[in-house]
């Protein structure tokens, strides 16, 4: 019975982690029209002229001026990148506010998944080993003396 439930608790513990990594995974959903794509946009790039803000959320003109130039270079054709690299360009990485999987923003992707990791391990490695009262047993039952 014991041995069933150790199982059941594995097995729960690798359903919730395929969906906890199914779930966190990055969408590949496109916007469906230029208006969407150039909203898109928008929302990743921070207003170099305002307090932090995105450039779809600052309410200064110069945000309104740099949504109508993303707009006219999504119907234009330029790709995504070939405007972040503009803006980039432009008003350095910092214009950029999606974490991309490159120096800093590696790290931040990196150091969750590292730490539960290590987390496991030692939840794993805990469960293994005798504790407390029950070392006498585990000695008598191998054959071994308790020190």
């Amino acid at each position: 019975m014991a041995e069933l439930r150790r199982w059941v608790g594995w097995a729960i513990t690798a359903v919730a982690a395929v969906v906890i990594v199914v779930g966190l995974a990055p969408g590949n959903a496109q916007p469906a029209t230029d208006a969407e794509r150039a909203r898109a946009i928008a929302s990743n790039l921070r207003c170099p002229f305002c307090s932090g803000e995105s450039i779809a959320e600052a309410p200064a003109e110069v945000a309104r001026d740099l949504q109508a130039f993303i707009a006219e270079k999504v119907t234009e054709g330029w790709s995504d990148e070939e405007i972040y690299d503009y803006f980039v360009a432009r008003y350095t990485g910092r214009v950029r506010l999606d974490s991309r999987f490159e120096g800093w923003g590696m790290a931040l992707w990196l150091t969750p998944a590292a730490l539960g990791l290590v987390g496991a391990a030692a939840i794993v490695s805990r469960r293994r080993r005798p504790v407390g009262e029950n070392r006498p047993l585990v000695a008598a039952a191998s054959g071994s003396e308790t020190t």
